[in-house]
């Protein structure tokens, strides 16, 4: 399949814009050379982290097909949420929601601490100026692990309607139709990289779905040799994220009318060997690859997803994996407001860290 057809498939599909530009495409080579000095690879990173909505990042791709299927079914309330209070996702929603006319009621989960904190900072102020409908679930009253808040976002759809208003439930940004906002990103890169003179042959995202396997779908249907793999934020085991990834990639690939050969056998995806011991507490190696891009390129990424997938990077780069002759592209899915919930760690780090500029 050629690029035209690709976009011409994608075109099909209701879409309420939310970018009106493509983000940039960065050479880092300093950060490149700081990683493995004369044997390291070209590096670009993808800034998704500067999408045009409320403190960026890469869901603002996946919900301009959520919000063009809502708004084609005339709804007038977006309902969703995330796993922890400083959800990136459940912000994004809320300022995508606004843009488009639509009343956002976000459910979180409660208690804890950092990304479960309810403190109005980061991404929960934000959404506090947003004025997004906030709806706290404890933990103990939540089943099924990260899709435990679905019923409760079922029960506020259920109010609303009563209400004679038109709820639009958007369970988690792996879910069809989603993830085609980065099958349209693939032949966003492709052009940029023709652009730099450059050719890929390596990806890295945070991702345990959306991201990555619109990636791997695009990729597939253009014949390109990408290989692209995901950085679990969470130490889940690899082989379930593995196919998570692929069932996101065959449903994707429906939407579109691609045939897809995408297996979970297939899928690149590293959860527990950089994820650390659990969701949301950053790894010494996750620092130090936060910290190395910042003072070599002044660039700084969140700590919960990027953080985690640069340290993947570094690592793989420094074990040789990644040879000198090769170029990634690293997708920068933003996240930066989560980082104003670490300051004592980050602070702490940046004190006894080595890494020095």
């Amino acid at each position: 399949m050629d690029r035209a057809e690709l976009q011409a498939r994608i075109d099909r599909l209701p879409r309420a814009r939310l970018l009106s530009y493509a983000t940039p495409l960065e050479e880092v080579p300093r950060f490149a050379r700081a990683i493995a000095g004369e044997r390291a690879p070209r590096i670009f990173l993808k800034r998704d982290d500067l999408t045009p909505i409320t403190g960026g990042g890469n869901k603002a791709r996946v919900l301009e097909f959520f919000l063009g299927e809502a708004l084609a079914q005339g709804c007038d309330v977006l309902i969703s949420g995330g796993g922890v209070a400083q959800s990136n996702h459940a912000r994004a929603c809320a300022a995508a929601a606004r843009k488009h006319g639509m009343h956002p009621v976000m459910v979180l989960r409660a208690g804890g601490d950092h990304g479960e904190d309810t403190t109005p900072q980061g991404n929960l102020l934000l959404d506090t100026l947003l004025d997004a409908e906030l709806r706290f679930i404890p933990p103990e009253r939540m089943e099924g692990g990260r899709f435990g808040l679905v019923p409760f976002m079922d029960e506020a759809a259920e109010e609303y309607r009563q209400r004679g208003r038109k709820p639009y439930v958007l369970r988690g940004s792996p879910s069809p139709p989603g993830p085609v906002g980065y099958v349209a990103a693939a032949l966003e890169i492709l052009d940029q990289l023709d652009a730099a003179g450059a050719r890929a042959d390596w990806f890295f995202a945070p991702s345990t779905g959306g991201t990555q396997a619109g990636l791997m779908v695009g990729a597939e249907a253009l014949g390109l040799p990408w290989k692209i793999v995901g950085v679990s934020p969470s130490p889940a085991a690899d082989a379930d994220t593995r196919a998570q990834v692929a069932r996101v990639a065959g449903w994707t690939a429906e939407r579109l009318g691609i045939e897809t050969r995408i297996t979970a056998e297939a899928v690149r995806n590293f959860g527990r060997r950089y994820a650390g011991d659990r969701y949301g507490k950053p790894t010494d190696a996750a620092l130090e690859a936060l910290r190395l891009l910042a003072l070599t390129e002044g660039v700084i990424v969140d700590v919960v997803y990027n953080a985690k997938a640069l340290a993947g990077l570094v690592d793989q780069v420094r074990q040789g994996a990644i040879g000198p002759d090769e170029t990634v592209v690293y997708v920068d899915t933003g996240g930066f407001p989560e980082l104003f919930a670490y300051n004592e760690e980050l602070v702490a780090y940046c004190e006894r860290a080595e890494v020095r500029a």
